[in-house]
């Protein structure tokens, strides 16, 4: 989960250990950096989520909280740029006073407490993580059947989802139009909903974790038949070689 740290030396060491190494997978679609600095072949392998985390989809639950966030004790962390911004105090203290009643824990939550939290929330706050990233937040929001997922506008980490603004997901590219996203769909609740049934059917049927270990399989395959096929030919040219310097 925390692959972008201390990345340079993980690729040193795939490098010293590439004819060894078959392929890397990373939940970023960011991969030539990887196969560059690594010289192994990479393939794009997205977060999932477990079926849990929609076991309130149709449940007749009250909504306790206008609006949800797990990590603002590190709103400001680096690697998740307009977190901070967006989800200022100022910000917060200005929607509070607005009668929107935000669910921010400044703790970790046991896992129960956490998917009760979102499918009781009526909006979920969430950020892409440097390098294109998705997190694991965004299919287990998107799965909740109850809650939508506001998020930053960041078409990269995004698209190659399938994830599609208005569709699946609200989006903002300021502190002020996340604000007014939180207004608007409060006062909208058909088109909030709309919005959640779409992305709960979407991931159902393409970001299970069954679809990643299906995926992760065929990825393995193809680059095992590549890794064989590049052998084969590097024997055929050394054998060539040799022939000729016997001639």
């Amino acid at each position: 989960n925390k692959m972008f740290e201390g990345v340079r030396a993980k690729m040193s060491t795939l490098h010293r250990h590439r004819q060894q190494v078959a392929l890397i997978v990373a939940a970023t679609p960011t991969l030539r950096q990887y196969e560059q600095s690594s010289g192994v072949r990479a393939a794009f392998l997205p977060y999932g989520v477990s079926p849990r985390f929609g076991i309130h989809a149709n449940a007749s639950m009250e909504y306790t909280h206008d609006l949800g966030f797990t990590g603002g004790w590190q709103r400001f962390n680096p690697r998740y740029p307009m977190r901070g911004q967006a989800f200022s105090r100022n910000n917060t203290n200005r929607m509070r006073e607005r009668g929107v009643r935000i669910f921010a824990p400044n703790h970790m939550l046991k896992a129960e407490e956490y998917i009760r939290a979102i499918a009781t929330s009526k909006l979920w706050f969430a950020t892409s993580e440097v390098g294109e990233h998705a997190s694991t937040r965004f299919y287990e929001v998107l799965f909740s059947g109850r809650c939508m997922l506001v998020c930053n506008r960041d078409l990269a980490a995004y698209a190659p989802l399938g994830f599609v603004e208005g569709k699946h997901m609200a989006m903002f590219g300021s502190p002020q139009e996340f604000e007014a996203k939180v207004y608007y769909y409060l006062s909208h609740e058909e088109e909030r909903m709309t919005m959640v049934r779409n992305a709960r059917e979407f991931v159902l049927s393409h970001h299970m974790w069954k679809h990643r270990a299906a995926e992760f399989v065929a990825s393995v395959r193809l680059a095992l038949a590549n890794r064989s096929l590049a052998n084969q030919r590097r024997l055929r040219a050394a054998g060539e070689i040799s022939t000729q310097s016997r001639k």
